[in-house]
């Protein structure tokens, strides 16, 4: 199904295939990049011989450099955009409660010199119970920051 047709292998017509008067050449190359992505696509419906090869002929193919620096560049973004999710997650809502209480209490806030006091107090009155050993940590370094 190496041809000119405007169908993938699956029968669905490939979007901007249809003849609109433009290059012949250009539409060739939406063809194949169309056919390439479809193949990739549906290479995990396939028996390990069939992908095998089609993982070779995928290989060969003239569009491969370019579509590979394309899928590279997307994959990068996509991970850089991922990883700027995850620093950009709001407070525990505990902390903020605590913050909060804190500051409530008079513990905390400006006029009691900003979060290393409260770091201090949190820390030693987590750190009398046992069990909350690792929130201390946490706590702490949160307030520190």
């Amino acid at each position: 199904n190496y041809g000119m047709t405007n169908q993938t292998d699956n029968g669905v017509g490939v979007p901007g295939s249809g003849s609109t008067g433009g290059t012949g050449e250009n539409e060739v190359r939406k063809q194949d990049i169309s056919e390439i992505l479809q193949q990739i696509i549906n290479i995990t419906d396939q028996s390990l011989d069939e992908a095998q090869a089609r993982k070779h002929t995928l290989n060969c193919h003239r569009m491969k450099p370019a579509l590979f620096s394309v899928l590279c560049e997307i994959k990068e973004k996509t991970v850089i955009s991922f990883r700027n999710a995850q620093e950009e997650e709001p407070p525990d809502p505990q902390l903020m409660r605590l913050d909060n209480m804190l500051i409530a209490e008079g513990v905390a806030g400006p006029e009691k010199g900003g979060g290393a006091g409260a770091a201090a107090s949190a820390s030693a009155a987590a750190q009398s119970n046992s069990g909350q050993n690792d929130n201390a940590i946490e706590h702490s370094d949160y307030r520190a920051k």
